[in-house]
């Protein structure tokens, strides 16, 4: 799995989000032992089933009350698809309240549109957006005011990168349910990758408004503080998640990139250390590590830790470009040019790869074959300044100084600093 795939599953998990069917009508008098038959967010099927059970058998409810717990409890077992004992409650339900048939009629629809969004986040997660959708616009047909389908909508749009779409569902979703941080936080999302930071941080402040337990409410306003330079309120928001939920490697490897990101490799090492602890397989707690093991040159400890990357993973060519670099300021450019030779493999057409095989080429005064991938990344981009560059060099010391001079010439007319560029990489 990529790191962006497994952000992407992390957001999604926390988006998307489904609800429990409530019903308006008891909301006037919740007593704290009605809160599970009530439904929400955090309520379960088998909590909300035990929470009616306990009111429907309470002498001191009315007849009305226990009718209404009874389509709750309806409701909560067509979701675990025991249709017989659902049949059963809303037959209860109709005969101890007569008055409650609107709230039963619109409990079914919800239900209906309940399955709708259940199948909805299934082909989510299975990347079929296509098929999603449908279920989500079939939830919303039936259930108009179910804010569950809107924002489970909003969430495929967004993933789709229809930005704007999904922000407007996120709308409908938060005016059919203004205390929903989770569809906040999915509006927050959009806008954030629309890059509008301010408007993003502001939907996040009220997703952990909403969504105080919530470790991804948390997160995306980290992400959205580190999108923004602010550093020091993304690491306050990945410690309340760590503290929060202190085995989820994911938010150490967060605030390990914010270490980096204030210039401290040595908190971030130790962030990603206890990633990697929770997950040892977790590559992007090891690729991250790496890089500031890299930073700090400790480039042995980078290399293994690479070495677990690709050897869980042999198709990332991120991993094997960073095992390249770390060999090559370690000083051994024949192990970096197999890894650049293996990113090449898996892309013929990786100009960058080839610029940089040919810089450890340069140190091994291997000219002729320098030249060969300066030339081919050249073809792939003509307007590579430090390929034109590390050609004119390479022909510079082959003695062909009209070659160079043009190579270089032109090179300088791309980047007036390519120069510096190129000895910045331990080249002369």
């Amino acid at each position: 799995m990529t790191r962006n795939e497994i952000v992407c599953a992390a957001l999604a998990l926390s988006t998307i989000g489904l609800t429990l069917v409530t019903i308006p009508a008891m909301a006037q008098a919740p007593e704290a032992r009605d809160a599970r038959c009530h439904g929400g967010d955090a309520i379960t099927a088998e909590q909300q089933i035990a929470g009616c059970t306990e009111l429907i058998e309470s002498p001191d409810r009315t007849p009305h009350d226990r009718a209404v717990a009874h389509i709750l409890r309806g409701s909560a077992y067509r979701l675990q698809h025991e249709y017989d004992r659902a049949a059963a409650d809303y037959d209860q339900a109709f005969k101890l309240g007569p008055e409650t048939r609107p709230l039963l009629v619109e409990a079914m629809k919800r239900d209906d549109a309940m399955s709708s969004v259940l199948r909805g986040d299934t082909y989510f997660r299975r990347n079929d957006y296509d098929r999603a959708m449908s279920e989500f616009a079939q939830a919303i047909e039936r259930a108009p005011r179910y804010s569950g389908a809107y924002k489970g909508r909003g969430t495929v749009l967004a993933a789709k990168g229809d930005y704007d779409r999904a922000i407007a569902d996120f709308d409908q979703a938060i005016m059919l349910k203004p205390d929903d941080g989770i569809a906040y936080g999915g509006r927050g999302d959009a806008k954030l990758a629309k890059g509008d930071v301010d408007q993003a941080l502001a939907d996040y402040d009220q997703a952990v408004k909403f969504e105080q337990t919530n470790v991804y409410a948390y997160l995306l306003r980290g992400k959205a503080y580190m999108a923004r330079g602010d550093i020091d309120h993304a690491i306050a928001d990945f410690d309340a998640q760590i503290k929060l939920h202190p085995r989820d490697g994911f938010g150490f490897v967060q605030r390990g990139r914010a270490y980096i990101e204030k210039g401290d490799p040595n908190r971030a090492i130790a962030d990603f250390n206890e990633a990697v602890k929770i997950d040892p397989d977790d590559s992007i707690a090891r690729y991250d590590r790496a890089l500031a093991y890299t930073d700090n040159g400790a480039f042995d400890l980078a290399i293994a830790d690479l070495d677990a990357v690709i050897k869980q993973d042999p198709s990332e060519a991120w991993a094997f470009n960073a095992r390249a670099n770390a060999y090559a300021m370690k000083g051994d450019p024949d192990h970096a040019i197999a890894d650049y030779t293996e990113i090449l493999k898996l892309d013929p057409k990786d100009a960058d790869a080839l610029t940089n095989r040919g810089h450890m080429r340069q140190r091994k005064k291997d000219f002729d074959g320098a030249i060969a991938d300066y030339t081919d990344a050249i073809k792939i981009n003509p307007l590579m300044a430090l390929a034109r560059y590390g050609r004119g060099r390479a022909e510079w010391k082959k003695g062909d100084a009209a070659a160079a001079g043009l190579d270089i010439g032109f090179a300088h007319g791309l980047d007036s600093v390519v120069a510096d560029r190129y000895r910045s990489l331990g080249l002369d």
